[in-house]
């Protein structure tokens, strides 16, 4: 459970990155 929460928070973080690093594409 634990790991599996973890990993949706990583790719949480990782999109939002992406969102926040090209917001004009």
């Amino acid at each position: 459970m634990i790991f599996s929460f973890r990993n949706m928070k990583i790719s949480l973080t990782s999109d939002a990155s992406i969102v926040m690093c090209a917001p004009s594409q």
